[in-house]
């Protein structure tokens, strides 16, 4: 659990380095707000502690949007 914890802090504090969906697609889409999560072609890097933390933070964010936070 503190791992977690720590990939969204450390994404939230990288935030503006990564790119959003809005930057990688042309058109509108629901999640344009979205770190976009890094191509990968292997498992390995698939569920490395980068795209954990992408993936974890977006969630996040969701979920935070829906109750209002």
């Amino acid at each position: 659990m503190q791992l977690n914890g720590e990939m969204v802090c450390w994404i939230k504090y990288y935030r503006g380095k990564l790119e959003l969906n809005s930057d990688v697609h042309d058109h509108n889409t629901r999640h344009k707000t979205d770190l976009h999560p890094l191509t990968c072609r292997t498992n390995l890097t698939k569920n490395n502690g980068l795209n954990m933390g992408i993936t974890l933070f977006n969630k996040n964010a969701r979920t935070a949007k829906e109750t209002g936070n």
